[in-house]
């Protein structure tokens, strides 16, 4: 499964391709292609499959997380600042270079594009990034790996059904 796996909650509408390619510039980053064509159709996009898994190698156990996307057209007053991709990239001296976010979960952690160590310019890697939980020695945000890409990702992407809701799940 790739992008097609993503199933919309709401989102804050359609968004020009050139916004976005603009913002890949001012990074000097190139998004995955399959991101563009879904955030240009579904900008600011909250998901029906909204979790995902990932290890943590630091627990030796498995995280969930919850994501929506950051959006693009602050200028333009299509979203918020608050749902504003430009804005939602500063980590102060706690972050990473070569991270991009651009999503973020209930609890403020951010789900990022990883220019780091990548063959393709366009293919980064998906990382979680806790915004709350810091590496002993960097003193740094803990970070973990997710996928190898954004396709890759969206097959992770499910529903999850709650104890008092399965008698509602199909």
């Amino acid at each position: 499964m790739t992008i097609d796996n993503i199933k919309i909650f709401q989102d804050s509408g359609k968004v020009d391709i050139a916004l976005v390619e603009a913002v890949e510039k001012k990074m000097a980053v190139l998004f995955p292609s399959s991101y563009k064509q879904f955030i240009c159709r579904h900008n600011n996009a909250y998901l029906t499959k909204q979790y995902f898994e990932f290890f943590r190698p630091d627990r030796n156990e498995m995280g969930v997380s919850d994501i929506f996307f950051f959006g693009f057209g602050f200028e333009q007053e299509l979203i918020t600042y608050s749902e504003n991709i430009e804005g939602a990239q500063s980590y102060d001296a706690y972050g990473f270079e070569g991270l991009v976010t651009f999503a973020s979960n209930s609890f403020g952690d951010y789900i990022c594009f990883d220019y780091r160590d990548i063959s393709e310019p366009d293919q980064p890697k998906i990382t979680f990034m806790s915004h709350d939980e810091f590496d002993d020695e960097t003193d740094k945000m803990l970070t973990y790996h997710v996928a190898e890409n954004f396709d890759e990702f969206c097959s992770l992407l499910y529903q999850e059904v709650f104890d008092d809701e399965a008698q509602y799940a199909s």
